[in-house]
């Protein structure tokens, strides 16, 4: 799901050349390529952490679901990490923060 750096930025300037060899604002990239870049890595970078929110925000709704029905621990950890497709450790930790109550929806709002 997650792009690297380099990936991003490999995006950012292909984007640019393709709108330069078509001819859209050539201008105004060739005055300001480094700058669009910036801006363009910028809105993955934000991208990517909103997508990343709202994930662990559905993370933590379904374990705090599963353990008000009775769920047992290991079964939430079996479910969080079939619907969302975490490994287990990251499973795991996101089940035991919110038994504990390290963490809930509550600090998403």
């Amino acid at each position: 799901m997650s792009k690297t750096s380099g990936e991003t930025e490999l995006i950012a300037k292909t984007t640019i050349e393709i709108c330069k060899n078509e001819g859209i604002l050539t201008n105004y990239f060739n005055e300001r390529e480094n700058e669009i870049t910036e801006i363009i890595l910028n809105m993955f970078e934000e991208q990517e952490r909103f997508l990343a929110y709202v994930l662990e925000r559905k993370v933590v709704t379904a374990i705090e679901i599963y353990k008000e029905v009775g769920k047992s621990f290991n079964e939430t950890v079996k479910r969080i990490i079939e619907k969302f497709s975490l490994t287990k450790e990251t499973a795991a930790k996101y089940v035991k923060d919110v038994w504990e109550n390290k963490i809930s929806s509550e600090d998403y709002d």
